[in-house]
């Protein structure tokens, strides 16, 4: 429970769901302004034309899942080309004719007016909002919880409780197993840490330093950010 021991967990998780959060608003940032700036190249000189799905064809993913592709065949200027769609849908079949938007200054690159055009961006924005949302939300129950500690810190009717254990904390998982937590009681108090570190564990009737505060003691703040948490042989019970 020493200052470089301890583990701020929702600090950290805030700041996973945080970055998850940026990345995927990057990424379809970065998707909405690739489709966006080829759109409006190939609208700047473009023709539209028919054109007929003449393969669809099917080849397996690293993780061994179908990925399917359909190729559309169109000609411009009496020269016939064949080039691939950049969405599938399982609506689409051979001889199926759909229209495109063709740049003439480069034929082989053309749009169809479907909403797939837009699915990248359209998938990766809404991600990103619980992200945004939940790591923002750890932020401020991180900035309000260190605000309260401060202020009992600085305000609070220091104590020394009685630790009688240790419990699990089942809503945090780190490396996989639950978070631990220190239980301590004084004058029928019951007192619950934050979650503490398997070498920071005090033995049953230690005393810790806790915070009360003077007007509602369910508001406290268990002193483990200095070398000196457990009471001294010769401290009082009450300083």
């Amino acid at each position: 429970m020493h200052k470089s021991m301890h583990k701020n967990v929702f600090k950290i998780l805030g700041i996973v769901f945080a970055c998850v959060g940026i990345a995927l608003i990057l990424a379809g940032t970065i998707t909405f302004a690739v489709t966006y700036n080829r759109r409006s190249r190939i609208l700047a000189d473009s023709v539209t034309v028919t054109a007929e799905i003449v393969e669809i064809g099917r080849r397996l993913d690293a993780d061994g899942n179908p990925r399917y592709t359909s190729y559309v065949a169109y000609t411009i200027d009496g020269r016939e080309i064949i080039a691939p769609l950049r969405y599938n849908s399982s609506s689409m079949f051979l001889g199926q004719r759909i229209d495109i938007i063709v740049n003439r200054q480069n034929p082989t690159e053309f749009m169809t007016n479907s909403i797939l055009e837009w699915l990248a961006p359209l998938i990766l924005f809404p991600m990103s909002l619980p992200f945004a949302g939940i790591g923002l939300g750890f932020f401020i129950a991180n900035s309000r919880k260190a605000k309260m500690r401060k202020w009992l810190f600085e305000n609070g009717t220091p104590i020394w409780a009685t630790v009688v254990g240790t419990d699990e904390n089942r809503s945090i998982q780190v490396n996989g197993r639950p978070a631990l937590v220190l239980l301590a009681t004084y004058n029928n108090m019951e007192f619950v840490s934050d979650t503490i570190d398997n070498n920071d564990l005090a033995h049953v009737k230690d005393h810790v330093k806790v915070f009360l505060h003077p007007e509602n003691f369910n508001k406290y703040a268990f002193d483990i950010t200095n070398e000196g948490w457990r009471m001294p042989a010769d401290s009082p019970m009450l300083q």
